[in-house]
């Protein structure tokens, strides 16, 4: 069951994924009001989710990163057996069709018979050359950081099959969309989980559709919630399992008291702009014939070009800082970006109804930065994107800041101070759309789980959540292919469950 419709060309290409936002196939969300976030725009940051048959993978930058195996270890630690690092790396292989032939190679940490397509960039990127050989220039060695090291940098890789868009939708349900026991329904939005009399056992889930409120839909078996970070706490609640102050507040009869919403984590994003000359001409003629005709050139591939993970302020094999290198969108114009991203964030937010009607969209508040060592880091990776940025690789395009995007902190002179920095990151912190945690997975002694490690909402029978709020710890990099690996190991936990 899906709330959105199903994809539309547009989302077949690459490149025009910026232009899948702000639609109808984004849920539009914003944050509360951030105190050290998003001040450009009064504090409230924008929060784009997918509403669209394969979520947000259908409208994302399709990078492919797994995270460090230090993350997954730290799951099974926090009572999730199951979860270690070893354990999980079978299903990220599982799921993974690997196309370049030197990554394939490594059987050891990547896969080549799944329905995901992870592919290289689609053509010849010179600021992709540029950037891996400015991070070798201040110290980081090329390598796929999804096998044994994780810190490093990296030409771009990601979910993308022969110039096409491998979404979720895409890679698992179009190829057995035909299947007599599967049917696909779109444009139904979940609204209420069900209960049997005992208040304990899922026995369906209520939609509205085109309008139509009310209409049921029974399990044979087991609800599985795949909402979302946002959407699946939020259903959770509407059926009374929640905070019961939260519930009571709103008088939504308490079904399970649990700490539903309470775990939100992102990853966030300061992106500087620098002016070269050298321009990256992607709408002519030529390069849309290539496009329509075999699908390659640039518009073949994500704007990314190529990523690099570090420790700051100290290095190490456990990085808490990315810098992603972007081509310009589309436009002829001499930008080059680099988009830099504290990727083990301290600080914890809420996720909390402002409502009992569906309709109405939950409270989001990431509560960027009110630990101060997400400041520091951030602050320190930036300092190290500015490091790259007067390496000889980047200065061969007289790789320049360009301070007129960011005019809010013009009245500090020198861009290198901390300062300056501070400055940027409290008025031009963005989401980088990696929520996590708010159906958090955990121990059944553990306060503050909903999930167990086989992703069973606690306390209730046949019904579990799978998706990227289960997330106990944030991953430290992308986390599409987390949450897909995520969906490979409950999908087994399900077929292990009803096996004789």
């Amino acid at each position: 069951m899906e709330a959105g419709g199903r994809e539309n060309l547009m989302s077949y290409v690459p490149r025009l994924y910026p232009f899948l936002q702000k639609t109808e196939y984004d849920w539009n969300y914003t944050t509360v009001e951030q105190k050290y976030a998003c001040r450009e725009s009064k504090g409230v940051c924008r929060w784009p989710s997918g509403h669209v048959l394969g979520g947000s993978s259908s409208i994302n930058v399709m990078t492919y990163v797994r995270g460090n195996r230090k993350v997954f270890d730290s799951w099974a630690k926090a009572g999730n057996p199951g979860w270690k690092y070893e354990e999980v790396l079978p299903y990220f292989k599982k799921s993974e069709d690997q196309r370049n032939p030197t990554y394939a190679a490594d059987t050891r940490h990547h896969g080549t018979k799944g329905h995901l397509a992870v592919s290289d960039i689609g053509y010849e990127s010179v600021f992709g050359q540029a950037f891996v050989a400015a991070a070798k220039e201040i110290g980081l060695e090329e390598r796929d950081i999804n096998g044994e090291m994780q810190t490093g940098v990296m030409k771009y890789q990601g979910t993308i099959s022969n110039g096409i868009r491998a979404s979720t939708s895409k890679a698992f349900l179009e190829p057995v969309r035909d299947r007599k026991n599967l049917h696909i329904i779109t444009e139904s939005e979940a609204t209420k989980l069900i209960f049997d009399s005992s208040g304990n056992i899922a026995t369906g889930v209520e939609y509205t559709r085109h309008g139509k409120r009310g209409k049921v839909v029974r399990a044979t078996k087991e609800v599985i919630l795949s909402a979302g970070v946002i959407k699946s706490p939020q259903i959770l609640a509407l059926s009374g399992l929640g905070p019961k102050d939260d519930l009571d507040r709103l008088g939504i009869p308490v079904v399970k008291d649990l700490p539903v919403g309470r775990g939100l984590t992102d990853h966030s994003v300061v992106v500087l702009m620098f002016r070269v000359n050298r321009s990256s001409a992607l709408t002519t003629p030529e390069m849309i014939r290539r496009y329509v005709h075999n699908s390659t050139g640039p518009l073949s591939s994500s704007s990314v070009v190529a990523v690099a993970f570090f420790g700051t302020p100290f290095p190490g094999s456990f990085p808490n800082a990315q810098i992603s290198a972007f081509n310009s969108i589309l436009s002829d114009d001499d930008v080059w970006s680099l988009a830099v991203i504290g990727v083990r964030p301290r600080s914890r937010g809420t996720l909390k109804l402002k409502s009992s009607d569906p309709r109405t969209p939950p409270q989001i508040d990431p509560n960027y930065y009110a630990d101060e060592s997400d400041m520091t880091t951030m602050i320190g990776a930036l300092k190290q994107a500015f490091k790259l940025s007067r390496t000889p690789p980047l200065r061969k395009y007289n790789f320049t800041y360009d301070r007129s995007f960011h005019k809010l902190c013009s009245h500090i002179g020198d861009h290198n101070s901390d300062s300056y920095l501070r400055c940027l990151v409290v008025n031009y912190t963005q989401s980088a759309l990696h929520g996590t945690g708010t159906c958090r997975m955990g121990s059944r002694r553990d306060p503050w789980s909903v999930v167990d490690s086989t992703l069973r909402v606690k306390g209730t029978n046949n019904l579990r959540v799978i998706d990227a709020s289960v997330m106990p710890e944030i991953v430290n990099g992308n986390t599409a292919a987390a949450t897909i690996m995520i969906a490979e190991k409950g999908a087994q936990y399900i077929i292990d469950f009803y096996s004789p």
